[in-house]
């Protein structure tokens, strides 16, 4: 009992702290994004199957879509390994205003309950949120275009409409309180 045990530990001080090439499994390396709205995987010509084409790809090229921070990570059999890559903005201002376009709703119309005009590409969202909860994400994702966040309310009572501005600077956040009628 003892020499089985003390088999079992001599084995284990025997194994590689990295992985041989040898038993790598096929793709050996996969590189993912954790965001693909500031990093894009760009696909080469043998790219494997299994892989999410939005976030993976394993020739490990990415382009750059929307200033921000996203975690680039490389898994290369059971290892992984992450690093925060940083898309830098453009020099000044990041949006010309966000705004609310209407405070006082009817339910069951659909009406424009923010407005976003970014001075250059941003990754913008736009939600509904009550007691806490989100009802209804609006918009999201990277533009450089003005946005217009329409909603149709179900239900009466009182809402927060959140719209959050995102890039490599400080992430700008405006709350409003919308009643709908």
């Amino acid at each position: 009992m003892i020499a089985g045990a003390a088999g079992v530990a001599v084995a284990q001080q025997e194994v590689p702290t990295s992985t041989p090439k040898a038993d790598l499994p096929i793709p050996s390396r996969v590189w993912t994004t954790s965001d693909p709205r500031v990093l894009v995987p760009v696909a080469g010509g043998r790219e494997d199957d299994r892989r999410d084409p939005a976030t993976q790809t394993i020739q490990g090229r990415f382009a750059a879509r929307c200033p921000g921070v996203a975690r680039l990570s490389v898994t290369s059999g059971w290892e992984r390994s992450t690093r925060a890559v940083t898309v830098p903005s453009r020099p000044g201002a990041l949006v010309r205003h966000v705004r609310s376009a209407s405070k006082a709703l009817r339910r069951g119309r659909t009406a424009t309950v923010a407005r976003i005009r970014p001075a250059q590409p941003v990754v913008s969202q736009v939600r509904v949120v009550r007691a806490g909860r989100v009802v209804a994400s609006l918009k999201e994702g990277c533009t450089g275009r003005p946005v217009a966040a329409r909603w149709t309310p179900r239900a009466r009572g009182t809402y927060t409409v959140e719209a959050r501005v995102r890039s490599d600077r400080k992430t700008i956040v405006r709350r409003w309180t919308v009643r709908v009628r």
